[in-house]
């Protein structure tokens, strides 16, 4: 099997063998840098690539449910290891030895500044690798290369490598395990330098097929896959490693946890909801993902979030018209029904006949629940939440449990709303023992190594489902009875790429193929032409499903009338990191003279900003953007439609949509210690929930609040309510704080309400702290200082705004187009061509 092939490869006194026995001496600064097996495993792939590319390019595509991004920082060390060995050449063979990187070594991942801290200080015992190669974080302030030495750059995704230039890419890794890092590997991929590099590394979450195809399939270049499920794991953790031995991800339990789909009833709801569905599904079954129209991407938005749908929709259509000024689900259903979908062939005329049982379904489902008091599901979250609080579910992974809502706007009423009717829900938000994420936020934690046991409230859509793929925790899914049956019909199609690459004769060729010369001839694997059933490899098995009926009645399953009416895997490809079907579309802002909290003209007009460097970002027309000021050397932000020829609009390149300010307190996570976290999360909800309290009117609580004797005005309250820089986070004097702090009735104590205070005033200074030296360097480099200069002169280097500076390009605007017409072709993103509507 393949696992003794592998074996085979620890034998003898090869640099393959001290990799993975982790004999080689690295050290960060000072320190033993410790590595699990799944990364020196990856490693030895990585550095055979280069040696096995004969002059063709070589793709490795690393398949890693859950990996963190540790992962492709330990391939760039491997690779940069390997080099140093067959160049000095004693370890290796003799046709094998000298260089292995040929050119300079890219690096692309998210988490910029540990990857930079990491291989600036390296050393393979007393040799410092950063003698051997120059290290760089690449950016349009990087200054030009000099000199013959090579260059190890360290890249944020949405950073375009030059084209131009002597220099070339020897070997290429993209760590895609991150969203945003996903969202733009298709074109990273496709940058000359990067297809042209001899090898190159590819780590992505378990994608379906389609995806996993595209990787595989690319002109001129040989691929080779290998995936990292947990039976894989395990076995080489077996072979390779002592018991006290880190293993990727954790330990790797003997059975999966499992996958409890709690099936609540209410009939109606389940009717209608199926009904849309069926339409839905219908059209991509007939049409295709390439057939795509507008229409139907935003009715795949409505059905999502009226199915997973927990708290009273009354409520929280009347917080997105007062509170949050965002366009209501009601105005929406009512612009898809006079947006009425024309498309060519098959598609067309199933949408012709179709599409008034979509709008009518979609208005039945809105109609039924908007007259409930609550929806089923938040009886179901409650139920599950206090069972788990009071240990009739057994939580693991420290007994954390994590609530996944559609979106920030309705976790934050969801909050306030489960601490009315679940016992100890306070005390546990503040003890860190339940936590509440969104459907955007989700795959983010996870990327960044924080699994939980988690509460869905509906399976998974399309961009989010690969967290199906052994998720390693216990996961529970609320569903209506239709939502059960295509949920078991979802995990076998994510699953299925992921189990092919399991069979045991794949995982021995590559073995074979990526095996250093040696006296020994790797076993063939048994059976007819030298393949094995996937039953004699080591295989991972599914998370069992259990299906409770709750709600104290018999719960029938509904089963679609297609067989195949499940959502298409794929539709995960019309929904980038830019727009999700879980966002929120802002419809306007308060006029100078109106009061926060008064209700909003709703505006949905688009925008197009044109930037000297050629590229088209379409915003809504109150979308705020990061605008620098050059003569005043002042930071604004400012609305898109207030854009004007000349300003100069700090762009995150990753994410044209981003918040400046959020990225840095993003950034800023490897500062707090545990409980901060915890603090400023709780604290957040806090704030909702008493404004929730007061209808979501700032006016109404900050009435409240000073009757009871709040020394602050209103303008200070309503700033505690600010986005971004304009958020005031707290008040400033405790006295002030608890008062807030009790409107919420989130706090269980006033030990608890000190403790959060005292969080938020570290936190506070710390954002002042990194703020003025974010504005320092952007500052030196809108002066024309290089990226390293400019991090220097404000004591930046190795600090949160490293990595906020690492996205950073600030682009002049050419000029600002008013899509008065309707919604253009580019709701949000890329280019007009590529991207859908908003509705």
């Amino acid at each position: 099997m393949w696992v003794e092939d592998l074996a085979l490869l620890g034998e003898g006194e090869t640099l393959a063998a001290a990799m993975l026995k982790d004999e080689i001496p690295l050290r960060e600064n000072g320190a033993r840098l410790v590595s699990t097996v799944v990364e020196r495993v990856s490693g030895v792939f990585c550095a055979r690539l280069p040696v096995r590319s004969r002059g063709v390019g070589k793709r490795l595509i690393v398949v890693a449910p859950g990996a963190t991004q540790s992962l492709g920082r330990y391939l760039a060390v491997s690779l940069l290891l390997a080099d140093l060995v067959h160049r000095e050449g004693s370890r290796v063979a003799e046709g094998e030895r000298g260089p292995l990187v040929r050119g300079d070594l890219l690096l692309v991942t998210q988490r910029i500044r540990r990857c930079a801290e990491l291989l600036r200080a390296l050393r393979v015992g007393s040799l410092a690798l950063s003698d051997y190669w120059q290290m760089e974080v690449l950016s349009k302030y990087s200054p030009s290369p000099r000199g013959t030495r090579p260059r190890v750059y360290v890249a944020n995704p949405g950073w375009k490598p030059p084209s131009g230039g002597t220099r070339a890419f020897g070997c290429v890794i993209i760590d895609a395990t991150h969203p945003r890092t996903a969202a733009h590997l298709e074109e990273l991929l496709e940058h000359p330098t990067v297809r042209s590099a001899r090898a190159q590394v590819v780590i992505v979450p378990p994608w379906e097929e389609g995806r996993l195809a595209a990787l595989r399939e690319a002109e001129g270049t040989d691929h080779g896959c290998w995936a990292w499920d947990p039976a894989a794991v395990s076995a080489v953790a077996g072979r390779l490693s002592a018991e006290s031995e880190p293993v990727e991800g954790g330990s790797v339990p003997a059975e999966p946890p499992e996958r409890t789909i709690h099936v609540w009833e209410d009939e109606p709801v389940n009717e209608a909801l199926l009904r849309a569905h069926e339409v839905l599904a219908g059209a991509v079954r007939v049409g295709g993902v390439g057939a795509w129209v507008p229409a139907l991407r935003e009715g795949w938005s409505i059905y999502h979030r009226l199915r997973q749908l927990a708290v009273p929709l009354i409520q929280a259509e009347e917080q997105r018209r007062l509170t949050y000024g965002t366009v209501t689900l009601a105005r929406r259903l009512a612009l898809l029904e006079e947006d009425r979908p024309t498309a060519a062939g098959r598609l067309g005329a199933y949408l012709d006949v179709s599409w008034p049982v979509l709008i009518r379904a979609l208005k039945d489902a809105y109609d039924l629940l908007i007259r409930r008091s609550e929806p089923v599901k938040f009886w179901a979250a409650a139920s599950l939440i206090e069972g788990h609080l009071e240990g009739r579910v057994r939580g693991s992974y420290g007994g954390l449990l994590r609530v996944v809502a559609p979106t920030e706007h309705e976790g934050n009423l969801l909050a306030s709303l489960l601490g009315e009717v679940v016992d100890g829900w306070s005390e546990a938000l503040q003890d860190g023992l339940v936590s509440l994420s969104t459907a955007r936020g989700e795959p983010r934690l996870i990327a960044e190594g924080e699994r939980a046991e988690t509460v869905l409230l509906g399976y998974r859509t399309g961009e989010n489902r690969y967290l199906d793929v052994y998720p390693g925790v216990p996961v529970h899914v609320l569903a209506y009875p239709y939502e059960a049956v295509i949920d078991a019909a979802n995990q076998g199609r994510a699953h299925a790429p992921i189990e092919r690459l399991q069979d045991d004769g794949v995982r021995s060729a590559m073995l074979r193929e990526m095996a250093p010369p040696s006296g020994r001839e790797p076993a063939r694997p048994a059976g007819s032409n030298g393949r094995t059933t996937l039953r004699d490899a080591p295989f991972s098995p599914r998370a069992r499903i259990v299906r409770r009926a709750e709600g104290g009645g018999k719960t029938r399953l509904v089963r679609p009338a297609e067989p195949d009416a499940v959502e298409a895997l794929d539709l995960g490809d019309l929904s980038t990191d830019q727009f999700s079907w879980a966002d929120e579309t802002v419809v306007g802002v308060p006029s100078r003279s109106a009061s926060p909290g008064e209700p909003r003209t709703p505006d949905a007009r688009l925008v197009e900003v044109l930037d000297e460097e050629g590229e088209r970002v379409v915003y809504g027309e109150r979308h705020l953007v990061d605008v620098y000021y050059p003569a005043t050397e002042r930071f604004d932000r400012t609305a898109a439609n207030d854009l004007r020829p000349g300003m100069l609009v700090v762009a995150l390149v990753d994410d044209r949509y981003d918040d400046l300010f959020q990225r840095l307190v993003e950034a800023m996570r490897d500062e707090r210690g545990l409980e901060v976290p915890l603090i400023l999360d709780l604290w957040r909800r806090a704030k909702q929930a008493a404004l929730a309290k007061h209808g979501g009117n700032r006016r109404r609580l900050y009435r409240e609040l000073a009757g009871r004797g709040l020394s602050v005005n209103y303008e200070a309250v309503a700033g505690y309510y600010a986005s971004g820089a304009n958020e005031a986070l707290a008040p400033d004097r405790y006295e002030d704080f608890e008062l807030l702090a009790r409107a919420s009735a989130m706090y269980a104590d006033t030990g608890g309400m000190r403790l959060a205070f005292a969080g938020i005033q570290a936190e506070r200074r710390a954002r002042r702290r990194w703020g003025r030296r974010l504005h320092g360097v952007l500052r030196r480099l809108a002066g024309g200082a290089n990226y390293e200069a400019a991090l220097e002169s404000a004591d930046a280097l190795g600090t949160p705004v490293e990595e906020v500076v690492a996205a950073v390009s600030l682009r002049e605007v050419r000029a600002v187009r008013r899509l008065d017409d309707g919604p253009p072709d580019a709701a949000r993103g890329r280019s007009s061509k590529d991207q859908p509507t908003l509705f």
